[in-house]
């Protein structure tokens, strides 16, 4: 599945095979598309700018989007999608 940038979503720097997006800006509700890693259980953090986690959840990797729903003050924040042979990361910002 390929998504478009004027759509608002975003690529992060892909590693072998693997390509990950998600929407910025957004509101802190949006979704987390993960291809090329096989099905698998991975944990995603949401870390603000000050290095704290706000948010932790484990999902399984699959081609289909993740969604991802917090409580959050407008600013930036990082996504990190962590499974035991990748890590992925990619900055967000919350209006």
């Amino acid at each position: 599945m390929q998504r478009s940038l004027q759509q608002g979503w975003s690529p992060a720097k892909p590693t072998t095979r693997t390509w990950w997006y998600t929407q910025s800006p957004n509101d802190g509700a949006f979704s987390v598309l993960v291809e090329g890693l096989a099905a698998k259980t991975a944990r995603l953090l949401l870390v603000d700018m000050t290095g704290r986690t706000v948010l932790e959840q484990y999902v399984i990797t699959t081609p289909a989007d993740i969604p991802v729903s917090a409580d959050l003050a407008p600013g930036a924040y990082f996504v990190q999608l962590t499974t035991a042979d990748h890590t992925l990361s990619q900055r967000i910002v919350v209006r």
